[in-house]
């Protein structure tokens, strides 16, 4: 019954698991590891212990792959994601209030009842060490639509990031 279904199926599974579970690259990459290793005492010794033998006749795919594809897919997630440190303005997303020093480094966006700029963060106090730290990354800032700020301008102003 449609080998490649199932395996796209574990493969998504895996994604989703991935998702939802916020595990290490090293724990995927030993899970395939291990799937990978199942699947080749699998064909080495196929008289042996199988206990999924039933499964496998019924999907027409070897569980161990179908296994493997989940493993990969979740590998494939914790890939993906970034790695912040506490030098990118990311990482201080959703930790509270903070000042920024940024520049303005896009013509200002001026609608009706609020004006967006696009900025580059360049320093970030942080309340805690009562200190400046040198960070990186870009914002989108809201402010009134009567404000008067232009390209190139360097701010100062308090934030959550």
């Amino acid at each position: 019954m449609l080998p490649l279904f199932w395996v796209a199926l574990a493969f998504s599974v895996g994604i989703l698991v991935a998702h939802y579970i916020a595990s290490s690259i090293w724990i995927w990459a030993l899970l395939c590891t291990a799937c990978l290793l199942g699947f080749l005492s699998s064909r080495v010794f196929p008289n042996k212990f199988h206990p999924f033998k039933r499964a496998q006749n019924y999907l027409k795919v070897p569980v161990s792959i179908l296994l493997l594809c989940l493993a990969l897919g979740g590998l494939r997630t914790a890939l993906a994601q970034p790695a912040f440190t506490r030098n990118d303005l990311a990482w201080y997303n959703d930790r509270g209030s903070y000042t920024l020093v940024a520049l303005i480094d896009q013509p200002p966006d001026r609608r009706e009842a609020a004006t967006y700029l696009h900025v580059s963060a360049r320093e970030l106090y942080d309340p805690e060490s009562m200190t400046y730290r040198r960070i990186s990354g870009t914002a989108l800032v809201r402010v009134s639509g009567d404000s008067s700020w232009q390209l190139g301008d360097l701010l100062r102003f308090t934030a959550s990031p």
